[in-house]
Parts: structure tokens; sequence; C-alpha cells
């Protein structure tokens, strides 16, 4: 908010819930908003790329969460725990808004535009996963019958 009387009002609403109020332009709010959004997505697909590589490495993923919070610039409350891909609307739209602004401004964000492309590669990769389980599932049976 712009406006001392508004900043006030929302620190006295908001002070028993949030200890840390910032105060920035409505317009900072925003990008604020779908840069949060923006590194969690990048968090998920970063430890899903790790993970991937640590099963060809011979490397427990779960070890290597641990080990990654660890550092404390990194710390215990990050979005580093290996699993699926991100899903649900507000990761995937503000992704996507961060890279039409980035379009639109001709920024070259590599970064930014691959975090949508990182998501989909481990969605087929749960969904192969899947499938070989399945077939070794189905297999088994056969052999059981």
């Amino acid at each position: 908010t712009r406006s001392d009387r508004s900043f006030k009002l929302i620190q006295k609403i908001f002070r028993k819930i949030k200890n840390r109020i910032i105060r920035v332009s409505p317009e900072s709010a925003e990008l604020i908003k779908h840069s949060i959004n923006g590194f969690l997505a990048l968090s998920i697909c970063y430890i899903n790329e790790i993970t991937r590589i640590a099963k060809k490495y011979s490397s427990d993923p779960l070890e290597i969460e641990k080990g990654l919070k660890s550092e404390e610039r990194i710390g215990y409350k990050s979005y580093l725990s290996p699993g699926s891909a991100f899903a649900g609307g507000t990761l995937g739209r503000d992704i996507n808004l961060l890279n039409k602004i980035s379009r639109e401004n001709k920024l070259n964000n590599s970064l930014i535009g691959n975090i949508l492309k990182s998501n989909k590669v481990q969605k087929e990769y749960i969904y192969q996963n899947i499938r070989k389980y399945k077939k070794k599932k189905y297999n088994y049976y056969r052999l059981i019958l």
C-alpha cells in the first residue's frame, strides 16, 4: 500500500498471524506473489531433477533432501522434497505469467521458461515408472496363476 493509514491497519490486522510485514508498492506486491510461487515451482522441479540423478547414481533421494536442508542458506523449511510434479493452477499460472512478462519485454529468462518443461518431464517420468510397476505386477500375477 502507498497509504500510511492503510499500512497501519494492515499491520494491526495481521500482526497476530504474521510477525514480518513489509511495506511495498501494490505493483511490487503482485510481482512478489508471482515470484514466490515461481520459486516454489522451481524448487519442486529442482529436487525432482536431482532425485532422477540420484537414482542413476545409486544415491538415496531422501538423504540428498536431508543434506540440502542441513545447509543453513537453504534450511529445513525449504520446498525440497522429492516426489511428484507440481499440479493445480496457482504455480503453473504464475510461471506462465512470468514467462509472458519476459517474452513481452524481450527478456531471455531461460530458467523461468524451462520450469514448466521440467515439470512435464517429471510427470512423464512418474507415468513411465507407474507403467513399469503395473507391468511387473501383472507379470508377477501371471506367474502365480
